[in-house]
């Protein structure tokens, strides 16, 4: 799940109140100095999921390439972005552990949505 957060909120999506309370177990969470920065922050399972452990924080990247399709998610013509990964969250939760979070209004860019 790709999510775009403004600084602040909470690394949790909705109905996901099971999961708990997420806690930064590796490098560093966003700031409002990032916004429509190129950054990100995952969850444990999607970094495992990447190959990015801690030590390689601000120097791994994650390519977001809309373009590709999946049988349950349609394809955009977009262009792809790279982002590099600054932190990594977890919840103790499978389902919740498998997030990719950003900037909101880095989503909004990567998506082609203006506000």
């Amino acid at each position: 799940m790709i999510i775009g957060v403004e600084d602040g909120n909470t690394k949790r999506p909705e109905s996901h109140d099971e999961a708990g309370l997420p806690r930064l177990i590796a490098g560093r969470d966003l700031t409002a100095a990032d916004d429509s920065g190129s950054l990100a922050i995952t969850r444990r399972g999607y970094a495992e999921f990447l190959g990015i452990s801690a030590d390689e924080l601000g120097s791994a990247t994650v390519k977001l390439d809309l373009r590709r399709g999946h049988p349950m998610i349609y394809p955009m013509d977009r262009p792809s972005r790279t982002l590099k990964v600054v932190g990594i969250y977890a919840s103790g939760y499978t389902f919740g552990d498998i997030q990719l979070f950003m900037p909101l209004s880095t989503m909004c860019e990567i998506y082609g949505v203006p506000e």
